[in-house]
């Protein structure tokens, strides 16, 4: 049996580039609506784009986005997912 080695790399901070980075924050509300904001690292949290759509008739309970989809879950039980 063959060992696997991981090597860490050490950050740089200076090198390191976070210009690009967005920061996505998902909120579900009570009234079943799913607010977003998203902003760039780089516009120090200053410029942000809001969004904001109903998911439900019923509360959004659970939120769980990834690079393509959103998916969501409320009080009504059902998983809704939506393309981004």
């Amino acid at each position: 049996m063959q060992k696997n080695e991981i090597n860490s790399t050490e950050i740089d901070d200076e090198k390191t580039d976070l210009s690009n980075l967005v920061l996505k924050i998902y909120i579900g509300t009570y009234s079943g609506s799913i607010v977003t904001i998203e902003n760039k690292l780089k516009d120090n949290l200053t410029k942000s784009k809001q969004y904001s759509f109903k998911s439900s008739e019923n509360q959004v309970k659970t939120i769980v986005p990834n690079s393509n989809f959103i998916f969501t879950s409320g009080t009504d039980e059902i998983i809704r997912i939506y393309d981004t």
